[in-house]
């Protein structure tokens, strides 16, 4: 009790006085426990003193904690508002990609379906050129010997339709030569000799040329190029019945009509008669030739057409 009783002297003393230990000044203490008081007195103020030191040394460690923050949040945001345009040229790139993803797509399947309808003109193409082929039997067989396809009629000037087996036909534009869209067989139109089947330089890489040794044309070089699967070889002999090549549904259609020569060159081009979308003389008189055997003829783009065909030239 006495020392609880000093304890109680002492904090008293310490809040009601000037902390100077006159404690006899301040409190109503007994002379017997004065300087006990004071001893108690003493006690409490170092204790209290050091309380409070350290509860100013805890409230400038918070300031100091709370002043880091503020500068980190800052640093932060500083750091999210420059990441700001990144983020929004990342989602565009995203939409970007996503949507050349979806084009991609898109362009498979139509590559797909492009080379299903492809094998399946090859097939077709293959087919018909395996009908036109005698096929030998032998003399014991009870089968009858299929019949050949017939060759078609010609036309007047001896040539048959190079077109007649491509369906789905429809004539484009004239330019160098006659452009067409469809799939399907095409055939020589008469008697030749394989050139080239191959250019690079030809959408595609299709070049098919042959030099025609018959009617009215003896000696002038056809070109059929661009969206046909080649079925003939160089140094090999045509006839009307003889599938040049299977023409399929690809980005370019097909392009046919007087080559130069084996190599990839036109007679409209090296007669300096086209400059990339016009129709040309040489152009106009293949279409002529092909209306002639009952195809339909191209589209002129301008008229009268560029150019003329030598005066020697075959006409239809």
């Amino acid at each position: 009790m006495l020392a609880l009783k000093l304890r109680q002297i002492a904090i008293e003393s310490y809040v009601n006085s000037d902390s100077s230990g006159a404690v006899a000044d301040v409190l109503d203490v007994p002379s017997d426990l004065s300087s006990v008081a004071a001893v108690y007195t003493e006690v409490a103020t170092n204790e209290l003193s050091t309380t409070a030191t350290g509860y100013e040394a805890d409230e400038y460690l918070v300031a100091e904690d709370q002043t880091r923050l503020r500068n980190e949040q800052r640093d932060v945001e500083a750091t999210l508002r420059a990441l700001l345009p990144d983020r929004v040229a990342a989602e565009a790139a995203v939409a970007r990609d996503e949507a050349l993803l979806q084009g991609a797509r898109g362009d498979v399947r139509t590559a797909l379906a492009v080379d299903t309808k492809k094998d399946a003109a090859i097939d077709a193409a293959a087919e018909d050129k395996l009908a036109n082929q005698k096929i030998p039997v032998s003399a014991s067989s009870l089968d009858p010997v299929p019949t050949p396809t017939a060759t078609p009629s010609s036309g007047p000037s001896g040539y048959v339709n190079p077109l007649r087996g491509v369906a789905a036909l429809y004539p484009e534009r004239i330019d160098q030569g006659v452009d067409y869209a469809g799939y399907g067989p095409i055939y020589a139109l008469g008697d030749g000799t394989v050139l080239s089947t191959v250019n690079g330089g030809w959408p595609g890489g299709t070049y098919i040329t042959y030099r025609l040794s018959g009617g009215p044309a003896a000696g002038l070089v056809v070109y059929a190029a661009e969206d046909i699967e080649p079925l003939v070889q160089v140094g090999e002999s045509v006839t009307p019945n003889t599938v040049l090549g299977t023409v399929y549904e690809g980005p370019d259609g097909i392009e046919t009509g007087w080559a130069d020569n084996g190599t990839g060159d036109t007679m409209a081009r090296d007669a300096s008669q086209f400059y990339g979308w016009n129709s040309t003389a040489f152009g106009a008189n293949f279409s002529e030739l092909l209306v002639s055997l009952g195809a339909p003829g191209g589209v002129p783009q301008n008229h009268p057409f560029t150019g003329v065909v030598p005066s020697d030239w075959p006409t239809w």
